[in-house]
């Protein structure tokens, strides 16, 4: 095997810019580096008599699109070579990929190295430049929020790593690229490296493939269904993102000629997003009184003047909090259309409750009715480490305790018979206890009175009161004595009560 690099362009052989392509791989490849260019065969002649007898490849004739033209060079001559990647027919390289080059034949233990491109109109002028990070193992946490870590322009990997995954997948018209490098993200024992650099031009004009932005969301939200990816929250992952490409957010504010082809014309939504979170987080150490002002005026939350809330992150759409109401310290309370608090509830300390929100229309169709609501009724009580899920409706009876720690109510949830996310509101009686680390699966429901036992897993809804309900799957145990004082109680031990 030859320590080169392989290129490999696919082209219908009717661009111009194609020239700027070709003259850039050669001026900064060097020696290093062999161009293929794969074309219909009726363009070969053509573009070799142009472009300096020019190596091509004639396409297949029983396969079409741009990722069978790749696949079809990569397969062909990939196995000569130890490096390989692809750039487009209107794309170019900058004399800083040489950096890309330089590393990876430098250090034969990496797989893979990425940087950033710059984006340029069709006179190639430039209109912004692409955030990237070296968050290569949250690629598809950040895809899920439709961030795109990386595009092929600026990469460069090990030809070996191209036939681990299996090439592109031709079913893909637009993103095949993106599953690509989504499938790489996932491999634990690849070595990688980013590069903050722009070393390369990725060019932006009307009327190209990735212009077509409905065929594109419609293979973002397929490859989200079957790709494996953390389920956990992205939001720090999303935060260390931004915070990371704050300088170029704030350089397209000063771009927003251009924005009529940029497709990141986000410049100044992005910054105006990244300032919405500076404020939010400066809020939370804010002496309570001015806290709850601010809140109150600025965000129109109804919290009444016994409520509290410690150093939280806590914004919901709405929120309303009764008398006594309080939530604790290290809580995350985002994404949901209301949380409502009765008076003398509680949310204590480290609890995530989220839920996916309304907004985005690609999920949950077959749920036009769910609600991303928190209602806790009077006296209820999240304690500690809890993870609450409120894409649909979660409610919290009179003073009902999620106690101990780690439990996590679940409304929504991937339906195997149907191949699609589903969700269902649950509901907890009043006078319950959720014992620690219990799951409480999408759509179920524990009647008044009710305890469901430690690690217990709920997957259906109960009628019975006065029950004690355990295991996995969570089944009657025995009947409670209905005196007992927690399943009558009208307060919680040890809690200030507020009228």
């Amino acid at each position: 095997m030859f320590h080169k690099i392989l290129v490999i362009t696919a082209t219908l052989g009717n661009r111009e810019s194609i020239a700027k392509t070709i003259a850039s791989v050669k001026c900064i490849g060097k020696d290093d580096v062999k161009h293929i260019i794969v074309c219909p065969e009726k363009c070969i002649a053509t573009i070799k008599e142009k472009y300096d007898n020019i190596e091509c490849l004639a396409e297949r004739t029983d396969k079409h699109g741009i990722y069978a033209a790749l696949n079809h060079g990569f397969e062909t001559y990939g196995h000569d070579y130890e490096y390989m990647t692809f750039i487009n027919d209107d794309d170019y390289w900058l004399p800083s990929y040489r950096k890309l080059i330089d590393t990876m034949l430098a250090d034969n233990t990496l797989d893979m190295v990425y940087a950033r491109t710059c984006y340029v109109d069709d006179q190639f002028v430039k209109i912004g430049e692409q955030t990237s990070s070296p968050q290569l193992r949250q690629f598809t946490t950040l895809l899920k929020e439709k961030i795109i870590l990386l595009t092929q322009q600026a990469t460069l990997i090990k030809s070996s790593l191209y036939f681990r995954i299996g090439g592109f997948d031709e079913s893909y018209k637009l993103i095949a690229d993106t599953k690509f490098w989504a499938l790489v993200s996932l491999l634990s024992d690849i070595r990688f490296k980013y590069i903050n650099v722009v070393c390369a031009a990725y060019m932006i004009q009307q009327g190209q493939l990735s212009s077509d932005h409905t065929t594109q969301s419609i293979e973002h939200e397929r490859l989200l269904s079957e790709i494996r990816y953390s389920q956990k929250s992205s939001f720090w992952h999303v935060v260390r993102f931004r915070f990371y490409n704050l300088p170029i957010y704030i350089k397209r504010l000063f771009m927003r000629k251009h924005s009529i082809f940029n497709p990141f014309v986000g410049g100044v939504r992005a910054v105006k997003k990244l300032l919405s979170l500076i404020i939010k987080v400066l809020i939370i150490f804010l002496p309570w009184r001015i806290k709850r002002f601010i809140l109150q005026h600025c965000y129109g939350y109804e919290l009444d003047k016994r409520a509290h809330i410690g150093f939280s992150y806590v914004y919901p759409k709405k929120l309303v909090m009764g008398p006594g109401a309080t939530i604790g310290h290290l809580n995350v309370i985002i994404r949901l259309d209301l949380v409502n608090m009765d008076k003398n509830t509680t949310i204590t300390q480290q609890n995530w409750v989220t839920a996916f929100p309304m907004e985005n229309k690609n999920y949950f169709k077959e749920c036009p009715d769910r609600k991303t609501y928190l209602i806790m009724d009077e006296g209820a009580a999240i304690t500690k480490k809890h993870h609450v899920d409120c894409t649909d409706m979660v409610m919290v009876g009179k003073f009902t305790s999620i106690g101990g720690y780690g439990t996590q109510i679940l409304t929504h949830s991937t339906s195997l018979k149907y191949n699609r996310q589903m969700c269902a509101p649950i509901k907890i009686g009043r006078n319950c206890f959720i014992g620690t680390r219990s799951i409480l699966l999408t759509g179920t429901a524990l009647p008044d009175c009710c305890v469901l036992g430690a690690g217990a897993v709920l997957q259906k809804s109960y009628t019975e009161t006065y029950c004690l309900y355990g295991g996995v799957p969570a089944k009657f145990i025995k009947k409670l004595d209905d005196e007992y004082s927690f399943l009558t109680r009208t307060y919680r031990p040890g809690q200030k009560i507020v009228d």
